[in-house]
């Protein structure tokens, strides 16, 4: 039986976030994410992120798990080495135009999280055709945003923080 962590439901979804470089980029954006509370004892072995592709990018997603670091809610942040990493998605199997929930699935052995608070990144593995024509779109709740963590993106060599946004 699998037990639901944390969630954000896609009715909040009312803005886009785009990935247009390899991680990590000193220049495009190439991965965005959100913090969470873990709950001590469960194994991470899902994680789901709301996406959609322009175009036709080729290359891999990876959503990887990282301890935080800052406070939690208004600019926590990835902080050191993954402490997990799911299987690679082909970014050809995004759904096109519009969002729809794409998992991500962590091999086994499976992390086992603790209480702390954890930052779960979407991030562009590798890619071969990925430009202003081809890319991946994430949606995020700008307007009214009521998850107690926070959004955070990496472009340009760094972390940007946003208290004010979460992540579908």
């Amino acid at each position: 039986m699998s037990t639901l962590i944390d969630s954000y439901v896609e009715g909040n979804y009312d803005a886009d976030a785009y990935l247009f470089g390899v991680h990590p980029s000193s220049g495009a954006f190439s991965a965005y994410g959100q913090c969470f509370t873990g709950m001590a004892g469960y194994n991470l072995k899902t994680a789901k992120f709301y996406l959609w592709r322009n175009g036709n990018p080729q290359g891999n997603l990876r959503a990887v798990l990282y301890a935080m670091t800052e406070t939690y809610g208004s600019n926590g942040v990835p902080t050191g080495n993954p402490l997990a990493q799911s299987d690679l998605v082909a970014m050809s199997s995004v759904p096109a135009d519009s969002p729809g929930l794409i998992t991500f699935t962590f091999p086994s052995p499976y992390y086992t999280l603790g209480n702390g608070n954890y930052c779960m990144v979407l991030l562009v593995n590798d890619a071969t055709v990925f430009d202003a024509s081809n890319f991946i779109g994430g949606g995020f709740d700008a307007s009214s945003p009521t998850h107690g963590g926070n959004y955070f993106d990496y472009g340009y060599s760094t972390w940007t923080i946003y208290g004010d946004r979460d992540s579908i």
